[in-house]
């Protein structure tokens, strides 16, 4: 990120000098202003941010050294280098007590006055790598806390022990957000929206593809400023983003039910073919699916023990008709669980399974967000329970080079099957098919369990923390990368480290 520079000299040649012995493309530095006095210094630190200040000693109105001490009492985060030609210890002393950096004597030399400006540019890079650090962990304690409240196993009020700036808020409601592309970003996007009015807004990923934000206000009023932050949030995305916001609760009440419909009923997206922000204040009863279940059950089986490909394929155009006609997305998840159940249970398929068939299931349908891609995975998996599909040497060929890539590129936490079929100048859907053709899994499900393996390789070789361990697997949200690890492992990443260490 380019860093913002005042040069401040009463000499005009001087600055002039200065500015032409900074390589500014190649150090990445813009230069936002000159001054020639300190009160110009300040007028533009009022007005820009400044990351480095490179200062003569002695100017007009307020010295060097008096600039130096105000910018330490009200910007300490802008790193100072003294130009002087006093080469006398008070000065320096001076100048030290002032905060700056560096203390350079005129006629300052390009070499020496670069590797002031490094050291600069190296502490400043420090110190933002440290403040980032410190907003990750803040947001993950939070996540950990809200987590307990969420789960019953804390209350609202002992949260607020730990966090009285939440005293105030008496109302929350859930948001879940599915982005095909960068979702975490796209989460910290809104909610740095939010809270830049009087609303309190944390988020957290649940899946490759979902987030979840929630949302404190003081009063139920609040949320009428919702809807037109979030429909200008829709309407600039250049991928499909879909948002979901479900029923207002007290803070007070019970969480857990309101936090699990929100996550249920984001495939409410299902049913949307663009970009779309669904609002629903109060909830509605669900309406019960046994009889369609008990059908679906008689009708697929004996679709599938047909032997035959077309009448599948025509039964499950059946299916996914009454899908798009129910809108219902209860429907929906019982429909899919039960389709690979039968799956599974007569054919094996997938084949070497190593999750519960729901489980399995339920991660197809956090992935996508369109029936066509849904039928077409359904219709996919049903074709290998009525005939065996031999596997051409074509295919293992391209696969070697898609393990290539993800294993090549899987610490990117962007990484995504749109971005790896695009470089190997393939569908995302043709590249998919291949892929569980020869692995009997999905490209996603691959990259999860290398990111994984990977994250265990870390925490037994104990060497790096945790958070350090999550972004070198791909991670970057260590709530996420803690939450999946503990599914895949069943413990705590902490838990993990600890019990290989001897």
């Amino acid at each position: 990120m380019p860093l913002n520079v005042v040069i401040a000299d009463d000499e005009y040649f001087i600055r002039k000098r200065i500015i032409k012995l900074i390589p500014w493309e190649k150090l990445q530095l813009t230069l936002v202003g000159e001054a020639e006095n300190g009160d110009e210094v300040l007028s533009l630190l009022a007005d820009n941010p400044v990351d480095l200040l490179i200062l003569d000693i002695k100017m007009p109105k307020l010295s060097g050294i008096e600039v130096a001490e105000y910018v330490h009492q009200h910007t300490p985060h802008t790193h100072i280098i003294i130009l002087s030609g006093y080469d006398d210890f008070h000065y320096a002393q001076s100048a030290i007590r002032a905060g700056v950096k560096e203390y350079l004597l005129k006629p300052v030399q390009q070499e020496e006055l670069l590797q002031a400006i490094q050291s600069c540019i190296s502490s400043i890079e420090i110190r933002s790598d440290i403040h980032n650090r410190l907003q990750l962990y803040e947001q993950y304690e939070w996540n950990q806390q809200l987590s307990a409240v969420r789960d019953g196993s804390r209350t609202y009020e002992d949260f607020c022990v730990s966090y009285p700036e939440f005293a105030k808020y008496k109302y929350s409601i859930y948001c879940t957000m599915y982005a095909e592309k960068s979702p975490l970003q796209k989460a910290s996007e809104l909610s740095e929206r939010l809270n830049q009015t009087n609303l309190v807004c944390v988020h957290s990923q649940e899946s490759e593809y979902i987030c979840i934000l929630q949302i404190f206000v003081l009063e139920k009023e609040d949320f009428k400023q919702i809807d037109n932050i979030f429909s200008d949030f829709i309407q600039n995305q250049e991928h499909y983003v879909y948002l979901y916001l479900d029923e207002v609760f007290s803070t007070h009440s019970s969480w857990t039910a309101y936090y699990q419909r929100s996550l249920h009923l984001i495939m409410e997206r299902y049913f949307s073919t663009a970009p779309t922000l669904y609002i629903r204040y109060s909830h509605r009863a669900i309406p019960k699916f046994e009889q369609e279940v008990l059908l679906l059950r008689k009708e697929l089986s004996a679709a599938l023990h047909t032997n035959e490909e077309e009448v599948l394929r025509q039964y499950l155009k059946q299916v996914f008709q009454s899908l798009r006609e129910k809108k219902n997305c209860t429907y929906l998840s019982l429909v899919i669980t039960e389709i690979f159940t039968i799956y599974h249970l007569y054919f094996h398929i997938p084949e070497q399974l190593t999750q519960s068939v729901s489980d399995f299931a339920a991660s197809i349908l956090a992935t996508e967000h369109s029936l066509d891609v849904l039928e077409a995975e359904v219709l996919f998996y049903g074709l290998e329970c009525i005939q065996k599909i031999e596997t051409v040497p074509s295919d293992v060929v391209v696969c070697r080079k898609i393990t290539e890539y993800i294993e090549a590129h899987f610490c990117d936490p962007t990484l995504s099957v749109s971005e790896i079929a695009e470089n190997l100048g393939m569908t995302a859907s043709y590249l998919g098919s291949i892929f569980k053709k020869v692995h009997h899994c999905s490209i996603l499900q691959y990259l999860s369990n290398l990111r994984i393996e990977t994250a265990k390789k870390l925490l037994k070789d104990g060497d790096l923390k945790i958070t350090e361990i999550a972004e070198a697997s791909g991670y970057s949200d260590v709530y996420y990368f803690s939450k999946k690890f503990k599914k895949a492992c069943g413990c705590s990443p902490k838990t993990y480290a600890n019990s290989n260490q001897f």
